[in-house]
């Protein structure tokens, strides 16, 4: 056994362990192994991620971590073992990279329902009823994150002792969204001091239908600009498997010494930074 066929057996061993540690136990002991993986917070998360159960999140991994490898290792065993240790180090660390991604794509959802949750409670308080029950009211009619949100809103300026004040506090902690905390304050003030809400209620939706129609006219001219970094991606791939099956000695020269490895290893590196940058470009605020 050479060098990488120990180097990969160890690996997959020592991963197998952790992964029974990581998904097996639980605070709560319990027999059952489906509960036990619709309690993992990792597997909840990439379920979420990916739009699946958690156990479906686990056969996916499964397959990442274990089956992928072992048809990579038919090709170049250095692959095998680097895409190994990617899917393990993302496994490990995905209680901490997806809650945020996870949040900015909840935000984008939250923040273009807003002109809908808008017009929804202009028809609801023009019927002369209370913040209160027109937010209980509009709440069960939106589609999540929206619903959620109005009705712990709705709930919260109903039952806690500081009313709409204290709930408007509690949501924009939630939320960091510009637009929603117009909304709240508006609402705020309202319940305050009473006065004419639907006015102030239209422009505003008639504003933030603006600001997304923006949005979108910037996303598809920027369109190009996408497809270019995905063809840059996949040329980048195509090259390294042209060059696996055209010059095979190339790639195993590089993975025999550890300056090879290190090259390798810094120029995944330069190459994720560049990534991180690009994305962060073509990134859209308004």
């Amino acid at each position: 056994m050479d060098t990488l066929q120990l180097t990969f057996v160890s690996l997959l061993t020592l991963t197998t362990g952790l992964l029974l540690w990581a998904v097996l136990t639980s605070a709560d002991s319990d027999n059952d192994l489906g509960l036990t993986l619709d309690r993992s917070r990792r597997l909840t998360l990439i379920g979420e991620w990916r739009g699946i159960s958690p156990r479906l999140a686990f056969g996916l991994y499964l397959a990442a971590q274990f089956l992928l490898p072992a048809i990579l290792a038919f090709w170049r065993k250095p692959f095998a073992i680097f895409v190994f240790l990617l899917v393990a180090v993302g496994f490990a660390t995905a209680h901490r990279t997806l809650p945020p991604l996870l949040a900015r794509r909840r935000l984008k959802a939250f923040e273009e329902q807003l002109p809908h949750v808008l017009d929804q409670l202009v028809s609801a308080v023009r019927g002369n009823r209370p913040l209160a029950q027109a937010l209980e009211q509009v709440a069960p009619t939106l589609d999540p994150p929206a619903r959620e949100e109005i009705g712990e809103l709705a709930s919260k300026a109903a039952m806690t002792a500081g009313g709409m004040r204290e709930a408007v506090a509690e949501a924009r902690e939630k939320y960091d969204s510009r637009h929603y905390a117009i909304i709240l304050s508006l609402l705020h003030v309202f319940s305050q001091r009473g006065g004419n809400l639907v006015e102030p209620m239209q422009q505003m939706s008639s504003v933030f239908k603006e600001v997304w129609r923006l949005e979108q006219k910037i996303e598809t001219a920027a369109a190009a600009a996408r497809s270019s970094f995905h063809v840059i991606n996949f040329g980048l791939l195509a090259i390294v498997v042209m060059v696996s099956f055209a010059k095979p000695e190339m790639l195993d020269d590089t993975f025999r010494s550890l300056m090879g490895i290190a090259l390798f290893v810094a120029g995944l590196a330069i190459y994720g930074i560049g990534l991180f940058f690009m994305r962060a470009m073509m990134r859209i605020e308004i």
